[in-house]
């Protein structure tokens, strides 16, 4: 059975951290960091035609197959998804699909 984690971060200012975990269910998000922003940043502007590198610390509650990756950055109060090269986690991103539980 394929199990998917789609791990969906929004850019927005909330409790000193610009992301909020809107339902990962199959693993729980510990930290996202940003290239070129502070860990402690309320918000992070990324400016258009530039590349930065998220990471995201994550444990996975339960075994999985796949990870897709989705961004949405809050642009004037609306989330607006952010076009990825390679929303596969598991290829050409530093995971090794599977990924079982508890390593």
């Amino acid at each position: 059975m394929l199990f998917y984690i789609t791990v969906t971060v929004l850019l927005v200012s909330a409790q000193a951290k610009f992301y909020t975990d809107c339902g990962s269910k199959l693993a729980t998000v510990q930290s996202v960091g940003v290239s070129g922003c502070a860990e402690n940043a309320r918000e992070c502007v990324l400016k258009r035609n530039s590349n930065v590198t998220i990471s995201i610390d994550f444990t996975p509650t339960t075994d999985v197959s796949a990870i897709t990756t989705e961004v949405h950055g809050v642009i004037m109060s609306l989330p607006v998804p952010f076009p990825l090269s390679q929303p596969d986690a598991c290829k050409d991103n530093g995971l090794t699909c599977p990924i079982k539980v508890n390593l």
